[in-house]
């Protein structure tokens, strides 16, 4: 599974992993198809270029991807003038986290999950606030 949270870090995962991750492989039976989800952005700041772009846009540009469950038309989180705390942009990159390793668990035990990986691409940012959040790492804010 390779996940992904905005047009910027799908461009991203297009340069670094196209010859790797989009095609036919001896160790994979089918292409694998990115994931776009929500909670893993960067940040939700007043900034416009917090703003994600709309569901349409992201599907023209990446008809390749998927997108998780829920996936809305245009960006609910972001508003004017409104940003989020460092405590709260952890609490929802844990929960992104949390998501997608449940949702990588098998749903039965006769599913073969041998092979089975997952990559998260993002930018600085959201990285960051992942290991701060999971005490890895003391960064400066």
């Amino acid at each position: 599974m390779v996940y992904v949270k905005s047009s910027r870090a799908a461009s991203t995962l297009n340069i670094t992993f196209s010859d790797l991750a989009f095609t036919r492989s001896p160790y994979r039976s089918r292409p694998v198809q990115p994931i776009f989800v929500e909670k893993f952005r960067e940040s939700i700041s007043p900034h416009t270029c917090d703003h994600r772009r709309t569901k349409d846009y992201l599907y023209q540009t990446y008809p390749d991807f998927k997108y998780e469950p829920g996936f809305t038309q245009n960006d609910e989180l972001w508003q004017p003038g409104l940003g989020e705390s460092p405590s709260h942009q952890q609490e929802r990159l844990r929960e992104a986290l949390d998501e997608v390793f449940i949702r990588s668990q098998p749903a039965g035990n006769n599913i073969d999950t041998a092979g089975n990986w997952v990559s998260i691409t993002a930018h600085s940012g959201a990285i960051g606030s992942i290991l701060q959040g999971m005490l890895i790492l003391d960064l400066p804010p």
